[in-house]
This record gives C-alpha cells, structure tokens and sequence, in this order.
C-alpha cells in the first residue's frame, strides 16, 4: 500500500506523496511545516508511519510520531516529545543486543555527550548513572546522537572503524497527527510547533483533514469501530480558540501543503490481500466481488478506507450465515452491496432511525448508492448495523422467506423460523425431532436455548406439546455436548443467544445456568487446544505460554497424552516439560466436583508413572528429575485441594 498514495498540487499535478515527503525531509534550507492533508480513515497515519519506519532504518534522520489527540496540556505535549525522541533512538534494541549498553562504556563520563546531548556532564559511576532519568537532561534539538543500528557490539573497542562508532548524528524529523482532533488552544499550539520549526530547525510534518481545521469543526467522537455515528457538530474548540484564525495558520506555520490521494482501487486490493478470513472461503468471496467494494467506496465519496475495511469485516457473519442457509448463492451479491450501503450509510449519517422509521433513509440511500435494492433491506441486517443487535436465525429466516429455494427438514424449520411463522403442523413433526437431537448432545448452546424459549412461549400460549419433554435428559444430553467440545470432537460456535429467567420454564433454570456456566470452560478451551498440540508434536520445546491458565479438567486422554511424550523425551525434554506442566493453574471455581475429582486422580496416576518408571533403573539424571517432578506435583495437589476446600466451607 506503500506506492498508493498521490497528491495534487495547486496546479492540478500529479506527484508522488512519499517522494514529496522525503524531499520536503532533505531540504537543508527550513521555511515552516509541512502539512499532510486528507479527509479522516484516507489513509494519512498510514502513509507517515511508513515513512517514519523506512527514514529510522537509515543513518540520517531520526522521525518521531507524536498523536496531538488527547494530549491536554501544552506542559504534557512537550513531555510526549521529549519522551517519544529519547526512547525512540534504539538504546533499547541496543541493550538488547548488547546486554547493556552502558556497561559497554568504560569512560562513561566522556560519552554523555553523545547520549544525552550537548550540555551534561555526570559523574562517572556507572551504577549512579543507571539510576537517572535520562530524559530529564535530554534535549530535543535539531540534531540527535542515536545508536547505529548496525553497530556490531563484538567491535566496540575499535573507534577507528565505521562499525566501532557506537553513536551517529542524525537530523530530527517530528511528526504531529491529529491536529484538528487536539483539546489544546491552537493558537498555543502553533506556538509550540513554531517552537521546534522555525526556532530550533526540526523538520515538522503535520498530518490533519485541513477542511476541519479550516471551518474550526472537528467531531472528538468520531470513531469509525462504532456502527452509529453522532451526526451533531462538536466542536473540540477552547474559549481562545475562537480567536484562531486558519490564513494566519496557514501563512505563519505551513511552507506546503500535500493533500492525499489514495489510489483507491489499490488501497482496498491490499486490504483483501491481507485479510485474516474467519469463515472458510470469505476471502475469496471478497475478492471474487472486489469491484462491488470499489463501487460502494466511489458512491460514497467519503474517501475513508477505514469504512471499507468495517464493511467487510462486519459482513462476515452475514456471508457464514448465508452460507449455511439452502438459499442460492447467486443472490448474495446484492446483499453484500445493499449492506456496504448501509454500513457507509451509517457512517455518513444517511442512513437513521428518524420520525418516519428507516423510510426517508432509504430514499436518501437510493439516491446516493445507485444498485439500492429495498428487497436486501432486512430487519436483521437493521438491527446489527444501527443497534449492534446480531440474530444469525432471523437473518436465515428473512432471505428464506425472501427466495422462497430449498424445504427444509422438519427440525430445521422448527429450528430457523420465528415460533410464530410456523405452522401447526411445523411444531407437531419438528418439535418431537429437535427434542431427541438435544437428548442426544446435538444442539448447540444458542439451539438450546431458542428451544427452551419456543417450549416456553408454547406453554404460556396454551399450546398442546406433541411430546413430553425431559429437561433432565436434555441436560445429559448437553454433558454430552460439552465432552465432545472439550475432546475437540466437535466445533462449538461462540454463543450469541441469552435469555431472561422468564423466558424459560422454570424447571429449565438449572439447564440454563449450566449453559452459562460453560462460557468460562470455552475460555480454557484455547491453552487446551494448544496443550493438546504440544503433546501432540514431535517437537520438544515449549512452544506455548500455559502460565496460570486453565485447561480444564486433567482426564485421562491428556494424562496418557502427556505420559507417552514425557517417557520418551530426553532429560533436557523432560525438564522443559515438568516446568511447562507445572505453569499450568488447575484451580477454578467453575470446575465441577467431578472434574476436580478426577483431575486429582490423574495427577496420582501420572505421579505412579513416574515412580515406577523403567527408566529411573537405567539413568540416575532421569531418576531425580522424576523424583523432583513427583514432588511437584505432590505441592499441585495440595494447592488444588486446598482452593476447593476453602470454596465449600465459604
């Protein structure tokens, strides 16, 4: 996305944006700021920090990002600066490699110069010197000492050759973002930016929407993660910046002025490119209607590619909900536009709950968005966008019912469809199946529930059941569930559906609690994961964090697991896994007595392994390690023991 970007000047020429910024950076001559424009999610603080990153790999310039968003205080703003410059000119890659950068000096006296500027002197304790805040004495000038990146610490003794010199001047280059979203007076603010321009000769680039700027109107809410937009004009303005006038700024502080043009066709095929799909599949899709994504952003003329990117990311669950759904998929790119519209809509302020409902929205979406199709306007689809509001079933139902394709199975309609769009004859045939796949183990937890509500509301109505039904059994029927996603021998959804006490009978409450309960279990179901994957590869390192995570229950598959990997490991290996298995925490409240019960069992089980392990008859090293492992484990149990004790008698 690097070459993506062009600016226009004046004349209407077309230019290079990175190009520009360099050359404005290698000008020896300073006449005023630099001021990178364009409209908010363009692209601008992309743009800079590639070039900040690409000028601090060289050795002649040092470019620091300071964002003047929420920055308060003139006395904080100087402090951000002096802070970001200092710790930005790599003693801290250096003291990675190199242990520790000072202790590589013996003069340490004679080389503060270089480190802290021109003006200090310290005393040469070195132990005295780690005890300073260095950015106390530390000045941000035109020129900075910085260590060389490609400094080879096996040569520091060696001054006389380029790889010994441990530190280089270079020139520094300050970047100031957000200008028109800053709460500082901005007329002080021109006063500490000419501060470092024009008086102490730092390049300066201020990034900022300069039309915001310009009419003295920025919206400090505006944030393009949200799905609704505050369409009221905030104003970030303090009572002296009624006095701030935008020609003076222009005229005292900018020497040029470069206004972003993203190529955008370019923009958004790096944004597919390197899109992280969830929904197997989704990425293609994006790719296959790329020139949908390219319309919708044209339409919209908002030139904000941040827009684009919630647009596709949002539209995810809708194209696994689709694809889920028997509807052709023939229709989906009109969906997918429709919901681009909407998504941009909103952003934009088009697109609303007003007095007439969504009705003059639709209008004005119509007009703006030429393939607006009012058939793809589903409540689903209103409800996720403007009240961030999520119901997979109803957005199933809703294009069913719209393409009226494929019949679905008894069950599956008793499942999908609102309880008051069925027919009778759809619960007596569907119920009795959807009631057997849940004694079963095959609901998911957002199916249990929807079942536990239409049961109810069944009820409530008056409504003759066309089968008993067993919440006892549908509750061995979600044990069941909950062991085959701990095994990983099926894929649990993240839950979506809640539910009200009085929304279910009141014999189900336990069911539901149980459900809920569940959640903290999916939680360690990832360092599960990535347990099970570790004792499953060949690969003896520890290549996981476990510490203090749960995993769940000990049982007896991770046991033997964990067993058969551990007994034919090498010593070294074997220290490695002691250390990985004792970082994990087998204490939560969450677990049930059972779980604990047999968590324990297994670590006695593992510890007998242990004991009596061939292996300790052939190697004295594997002896001890596995007598310094039982005793750990011994300690695991007490703890284990000790937490759940002290969570029944409280």
């Amino acid at each position: 996305m690097y070459n993506s970007f062009i600016t226009i000047d004046l004349q209407g020429v077309v230019m290079n944006t990175v190009n520009e910024i360099k050359y404005f950076i290698t000008q020896k001559e300073d006449n005023g700021a630099l001021l990178l424009t364009g409209k908010w999610g363009c692209g601008k603080t992309y743009l800079a920090n590639q070039v900040i990153s690409e000028l601090n790999q060289g050795n002649d310039f040092i470019a620091v990002s300071i964002s003047l968003f929420g920055v308060d205080s003139i006395e904080l703003l100087h402090k951000e600066i002096k802070n970001k410059v200092f710790f930005s000119r790599g003693f801290e890659k250096a003291h990675k490699k190199g242990k520790n950068v000072f202790s590589k000096i013996k003069n340490f006296s004679n080389n503060t110069t270089a480190i802290l500027g021109e003006t200090f002197q310290i005393a040469k304790s070195i132990n005295k010197a780690l005890n300073i805040r260095w950015q106390d004495f530390f000045n941000v000038e035109k020129y900075i000492y910085c260590y060389k990146t490609n400094f080879e610490t096996t040569n520091c003794h060696n001054k006389n050759t380029e790889k010994g010199k441990k530190f280089i001047k270079k020139r520094l280059v300050l970047f100031f973002d957000d200008f028109e979203r800053s709460k500082l007076d901005r007329i002080e603010l021109m006063g500490v930016i000419n501060e470092y321009s024009e008086n102490r000769g730092i390049k300066v680039i201020i990034i900022a929407d300069e039309e915001k700027i310009a009419s003295n109107k920025a919206d400090k809410n505006n944030s393009d993660t949200n799905h609704q937009i505050d369409n009221t004009n905030n104003t970030n303005l303090s009572t002296t910046d009624s006095n701030f006038n935008y020609s003076d700024f222009k005229e005292k502080l900018i020497s040029r002025t470069l206004k972003i043009e993203p190529d955008y066709k370019t923009v958004i095929d790096t944004i597919l490119s390197s899109y992280q799909e969830i929904v197997i599949g989704y990425k293609d899709f994006l790719i296959d209607n790329k020139d949908i994504i390219y319309q919708i952003y044209i339409e919209s003329d908002s030139n904000n590619f941040r827009s684009v990117k919630a647009f596709i990311i949002d539209y995810e669950r809708l194209h696994e909900a689709w694809q889920n759904s028997n509807v052709s998929s023939e229709n989906e790119p009109n969906m997918f536009y429709n919901f681009g519209a909407m998504t941009f809509g909103v952003k934009m302020g088009y697109y609303k709950k007003g007095k007439h409902g969504l009705l003059l929205s639709s209008s004005d979406l119509m007009q703006k968005f030429l393939k607006w199709n009012n058939t793809y306007n589903f409540k689903a689809c209103q409800d996720w966008i403007l009240n961030n509001v999520w119901s997979k079933e109803n957005f199933i139902s809703e294009i069913n019912k719209t393409f009226k394709v494929q019949s679905y199975t008894a069950d599956e309609k008793f499942m999908y469809f609102n309880l008051w769009d069925l027919e009778q004859k759809d619960i007596e045939n569907g119920l009795p199946k959807v009631i057997e796949n849940a004694y079963n183990g095959k609901l998911t937890r957002d199916q249990l529930i929807n079942l536990l509500q239409k049961i109810h509301y069944l009820k409530i109505s008056s409504l003759s059941l066309p089968c008993d039904v067993d919440y006892s059994k549908i509750e061995s029927g979600f044990e069941i569930r909950k062991k085959w996603i701990l095994d990983f021998k099926t894929i649990e959804p993240k839950r979506q559906t809640f539910s009200e006490k009085s929304q279910i009978d009141e014999e189900a409450y336990s069911l539901y609690e149980n459900i809920e309960k569940f959640d903290s279990m999916m939680y360690a179901l990832e360092p599960r994961m990535e347990f099970k994957k570790y004792l499953e590869s060949t690969d003896s390192k520890n290549t996981y964090d476990f510490r203090h995570k749960p995993i769940g229950c000990f049982d007896k598959n991770l046991m033997e697991m964990f067993c058969q990997k551990y007994l034919q490991s090498n010593n070294a290996s074997k220290r490695g896994m002691c250390f990985t298995f004792l970082d994990i925490d087998f204490r939560d409240n969450e677990y049930s007595d059972h779980d604990v019960k047999e968590t324990i069992a297994n670590l006695r089980e593992l510890q007998n392994r242990l004991n009596n392990s061939e292996q300790n008859k052939k190697d004295c090293i594997t002896a001890a390690i596995n007598k310094s492992f039982y005793d750990k484990i011994d300690s695991k149990i007490s703890e284990i023991e000790q937490f759940y004790n002290s969570i029944k008698n409280s």
